[in-house]
Order: C-alpha cells, then sequence, then structure tokens
C-alpha cells in the first residue's frame, strides 16, 4: 500500500547570495515533506536560516538572493517550474504567509476590510455582497468581536495581538491549504501568544490546514506542533516529533535548546543554561561542520566533515557523527 503523498515536498532546496565578497549560502540543501493537517515547527537561532526557507518556499527570495531545488511540490504541482501567472494564482489560493511583524505588514493608510479581501478580489471572483460575508466570518474564525466596526478601522486602531489575529484572517481568505507563519507570536505578552496559538490550533482542527510554524522559542514550538525541524546555520540538523523530543537521543544543539527553556522547578538562584559562543557568520563558516566550535560532544571529525542529515527511524532524522557514527568510546554525557 502506497503512502498519501505529502501536501509540501521539498528536496535539496538551497538559496544563495552571489555578492562582491562570495557567495554566501544561507539555506543550504533541504529536504522535508508537510503531510495534510500536520502543524510542524521550524526552530532555531536568529540567523540560522528559518525566515529565509519560508520565504523561499512561497517564492519570495529577496533580490540579489536566488533559489535553486530539484523539486518543490505543493498539492503536486512542482511550483519551481510552473509559469509565473500560473503560479501567482497558484500561491495566492494555496499558500498564505503570516509575517513577525504585522504593523510592518499592514498598509497604515488603508482600512482593514480593504486589506483583508484584497487577495479574494485579486484571485477569486467574488461578488461585493459575498466578500463582506467572507471577510466577517474570518474575523469571527479569529474571534475579533465588532466584526462589522472593526472592517471599517485603521491598523493603529488594533491592538498587537488584533493585528495578528487580523493577519491570520487575511491568509485565510483563500481557504490555503498551507499557512506558513513566520514568528507570529514574537513581541506579544504571554497571554497574547496564548490566544494566537489557540488560534493556530483551531484552524488547523476545524478546517484540516496545514501549518509551518516558525519560532526562535522551542517552547511555543512544543506546545503546538506534533513534529519539530531543527535549524542551523541553513541546515535542518534535526526531525523528530514532539512525542519523542523530551526522550530521544537529541542532537547536540537541540539538547541545548531545551536546556535554555526555564521550567517551573528551575533553581532561580543560578543563572540559565545557554548555548556557549554565537551562530557561525555565514560568510565565514567554520572548516567542517558549523556547529562544532560549540558543542561539548565534538570530536576531531567534527572539525572536517559536516555529517549528513540521516533518517534513525520512520520518525527521526538527525545530522550527528556521536548519534549516526559514533567512534569508539564516545558517549554523551
Amino acid at each position: 500500500m502506497s503512502l498519501p503523498q505529502p501536501l509540501l515536498q521539498v528536496r535539496g532546496l538551497t538559496v544563495r547570495f552571489d555578492l562582491e565578497s562570495g557567495t554566501i549560502v544561507p539555506v543550504n540543501d533541504i529536504n522535508v515533506d508537510l503531510a495534510e493537517g500536520e502543524i510542524v515547527g521550524l526552530v532555531g537561532e536568529s540567523g540560522s536560516g528559518k525566515s529565509l526557507t519560508a520565504l523561499a518556499i512561497a517564492q519570495l527570495v529577496p533580490h540579489p538572493g536566488f533559489l535553486t531545488a530539484q523539486h518543490l511540490r505543493l498539492r503536486g504541482e512542482d511550483i519551481t517550474t510552473m509559469p509565473a501567472e500560473a503560479l501567482r494564482y497558484f500561491l495566492g489560493s494555496e499558500m498564505a504567509m503570516i509575517f513577525q511583524d504585522p504593523m510592518s505588514s499592514l498598509n497604515p493608510a488603508l482600512k482593514i476590510g480593504t486589506q483583508l479581501t484584497e487577495a479574494t478580489r485579486v484571485h477569486r471572483r467574488v461578488s461585493g455582497k459575498e466578500l463582506r460575508k467572507m471577510a466577517l466570518e474570518r474575523m469571527a474564525d479569529v474571534h475579533i468581536s465588532a466584526a462589522e466596526t472593526r472592517l471599517r478601522q485603521y491598523p493603529h486602531e488594533f491592538s498587537g495581538g488584533m493585528r495578528q489575529r487580523a493577519m491570520i484572517a487575511m491568509g485565510l481568505m483563500n481557504s490555503p491549504s498551507l499557512i506558513i507563519a513566520d514568528e507570529p507570536t514574537t513581541a506579544l505578552d504571554v497571554t497574547i501568544q496564548a490566544q494566537i496559538i489557540d488560534v493556530l490550533r483551531e484552524i488547523n482542527r476545524e478546517q484540516g490546514t496545514t501549518i509551518m510554524l516558525i519560532s526562535h522559542d522551542i517552547g511555543v514550538i512544543i506546545e503546538i506542533c506534533s513534529r519539530v525541524l531543527v535549524m542551523y546555520a541553513g541546515r535542518i540538523v534535526e526531525d523528530v516529533k514532539i512525542s519523542e523530543l523530551m526522550t530521544a537521543d537529541n542532537h547536540p544543539y537541540t539538547e541545548a535548546l531545551i536546556a535554555a527553556v526555564p521550567a517551573f522547578d528551575s533553581n532561580r538562584d543560578e543563572p540559565l543554561p545557554s548555548i556557549p559562543g554565537r551562530p557561525p557568520d555565514l560568510d565565514n563558516l567554520p572548516p567542517g561542520y558549523a556547529f562544532a566550535p560549540r558543542c561539548k560532544y565534538v570530536f576531531e571529525r567534527c572539525h572536517h566533515e559536516t555529517p549528513p542529515l540521516l533518517r534513525i527511524d520512520e520518525t527521526h532524522r538527525i545530522a550527528c557523527f556521536l548519534r549516526t557514527e559514533p567512534p569508539e568510546g564516545a558517549t554523551r554525557e
């Protein structure tokens, strides 16, 4: 019996920037599948390549970057080879992006209702009455009250949490099969963060929408996702189910990210754990494995080779020599 085709299938996704100082590769050979109705987290420190990966999937890589891939399929259609006009319609209908800062994504000179309905006016033939009805329904989906009034207001009249929910409502207007949410809870207080997470969870549950949630906070990922992709220096270093995250023999970077999340029983007299060092500059990567200078388990091979992302069981992939090809006598603490 054949397995169902993934909703999103990415193979060999790479983004390059050819600059006067040399070539930078901030996204390097990404391979990932997202199933229908799945919520997958993409986590890593700032500069790890998370947002650029999302932009590459959405075909929004900024100049002078360019994208290459063996294939990038959404609903079985390879969007890297699709004609421009067909691609514009396809992505406008099947994919939605929710960006980190809604105030910089919303036009301050246009009313919320105008911006909410723009994509539907462009991509679908819908009457004004039906369009207004759809907008009110989407506002209700994200729990914005007094929707009639809110549609006539400007972005500055919304709170930060309401603007983020309006962005989610905007993404829902064409009933996309995939939502990519890039740091949707950043800069919001914890109560509003919880509300945004609840909205995304509800959309996934009631509409079956696949969601890729990008965050630097692995605690947020654990709360809502069924699987997590961990990125470091432009590469995926681990792909593991959330249900196995706390018990699996993780990548040292994943291990460090988890340790850095404070718990209720954390000793407040001790400093929070942190990852030593800093993420590498992409134009000056160290030889061998990029994480080697910060890894407490590092051994000689790591300074000369980059481990491939290998599947160690049906639900777990990892790029770590210690996990896949440990040298004799090598152990974890």
